[in-house]
């Protein structure tokens, strides 16, 4: 998933939090890799990761609480961001006014191209070779090849949607 995706999805959940929080804080992550597990010479394990993450984060009179979802509907948003709002209240019934001075200003974006050149041009028959020596001296072959990727919304790195007093209003 793309950064401005990211950023997409981020803003929706920071617009899903309830009014009458004190700050509020959304966070979406992507991550995509590719692992293959070998024992024996012979493949024990194939995953495939291609997932999403979404953490809503809110302050009310001094307690932070946070919840996520992989899902991006608006409905899960909405449900993801009354989680935290409900876990923030309940701290705060509970303990009276907590420490918590409140979150940081919205960090300025960074740019970031999501991949290592240098990694995209290795070329997957080193690998295949070192394996292959490996299995000749010990008449098997043991690896554990992976590949990927992630992507991140959030503060300082990567990009984050923030807003104080957060209202839907």
């Amino acid at each position: 998933m793309a950064v401005p995706a990211l950023l997409e999805v981020a803003q929706r959940a920071l617009e899903s939090v309830p009014p009458g929080v004190d700050g509020a804080q959304a966070t979406a992550s992507a991550e995509r890799s590719l692992t293959l597990r070998f024992a024996r010479s012979r493949p024990t394990q194939a995953t495939s990761i291609d997932d999403l993450s979404v953490l809503v984060t809110v302050v009310r009179d001094g307690h932070v609480a946070a919840a996520g979802t992989n899902r991006s509907e608006p409905d899960a948003l909405a449900a993801c961001a009354a989680a935290a709002c409900a876990a923030a209240e309940a701290a705060a019934r509970m303990a009276g006014s907590g420490a918590y001075p409140g979150l940081p200003d919205p960090a300025a974006l960074r740019g970031h191209g999501g991949h290592d050149p240098a990694t995209a041009r290795l070329d997957p028959s080193t690998g295949g070779a070192a394996m292959a020596v490996a299995s000749r001296r010990s008449g098997r072959s043991a690896g554990r090849p992976t590949g990927g990727g992630g992507r991140e919304g959030s503060r300082p790195r990567w990009p984050s949607w923030r807003g104080w007093p957060c209202s839907t209003a």
